[in-house]
């Protein structure tokens, strides 16, 4: 059979799968979910931004900067620019900080969205670029979060939106791509199958929460819960998005993130996290099913 054979085949299944007609406000409600956990994150940290992204705080600008490309944006740069004006770096960071809250609070609001996003997304990018030595896996995910969210703001806001629609499914796929490639990259060491891998990130001074020095007596356990993890994140690409197993995906991925927050010390990553799975990922899940395809 030809590949033209195939083609009003293939062409039903895309117009089936950006056929989200509330993909408009399903946007709206991520763009408030993503804000408000944003929000919440950078209120926790206000209190040392200066240690963070500041010239003189962890990691100096002069050293932090030779890591990066030169076109990526960052507050040691501008703060080159802005010195003759009397800008301190000290007020550079307040200031770019400043704007970064306020313009999750305005996304939040529901406020402009198409200045604010972009705003955001922008100042998140020079303060994370700003302090490369700092930035982990929630800077990451918020990057991304908030790239899409910044999209999302040019598209329609009510009704029908084929738009919306894609920056909608790009959004789902960029989040399932990330499980997978973490549960691939995961699969290839040898300490993953034998649950080595867990005992060592229990037993890492900087990480552990509780004493579970007692799994060293039923090692297969520590294996179950690798193998669990695997499961979980190699299989997100393919069972998040049928209706009958999504609810169980979305509830094990969930659990994973509240054991990572209890047992690791990570709150912040496992709690940004679980809002992106529950804002993608959980919205519509009680519903009734319908003609239209799953969200």
């Amino acid at each position: 059979m030809t590949l033209t054979a195939h083609l009003p085949a293939l062409r039903v299944r895309l117009e089936r799968a950006f056929d989200v007609p509330d993909a408009p406000r399903k946007l709206l409600n991520v763009r408030r979910i993503v804000a408000a956990t944003l929000l919440i994150k950078g209120l926790i940290d206000l209190p040392q931004i200066q240690a963070l992204y500041g010239n003189h705080g962890l990691l100096p600008w002069v050293i932090n900067d030779l890591q990066l490309d030169a076109w990526l944006p960052r507050l040691g740069g501008l703060a080159v620019r802005l010195a003759p004006l009397g800008v301190t770096p000290e007020a550079l960071v307040n200031v770019t900080y400043g704007a970064y809250l306020l313009a999750l609070l305005a996304l939040l609001l529901n406020w402009a969205p198409r200045l604010n996003g972009p705003v955001a997304m922008l100042t998140h990018l020079a303060l994370v670029n700003s302090s490369a030595f700092n930035a982990y896996g929630v800077d990451l995910y918020a990057k991304v979060a908030l790239f899409h969210t910044a999209l999302s703001a040019f598209t329609r806001a009510d009704g029908p939106s084929l738009g919306a629609a894609v920056v909608w499914r790009a959004a789902q796929a960029q989040l399932a791509w990330t499980y997978f490639s973490a549960g691939w990259h995961k699969a290839q060491g040898e300490q993953w199958w034998t649950g080595e891998a867990i005992w060592r990130a229990l037993q890492t001074p900087q990480l552990q929460m509780l004493d579970t020095t007692w799994l060293a007596q039923v090692p297969w356990l520590a294996t179950l819960v690798a193998w669990g993890t695997l499961a979980l994140e190699l299989g997100y690409v393919l069972f998040i998005w049928p209706r009958a197993t999504r609810p169980v995906w979305l509830a094990g991925t969930l659990a994973m993130h509240v054991g990572i927050a209890a047992l690791l010390g990570l709150p912040v990553f496992a709690f940004v996290m679980m809002t992106l799975n529950v804002a993608l990922f959980g919205q519509g899940i009680g519903r009734r099913r319908t003609s239209a395809p799953a969200g």
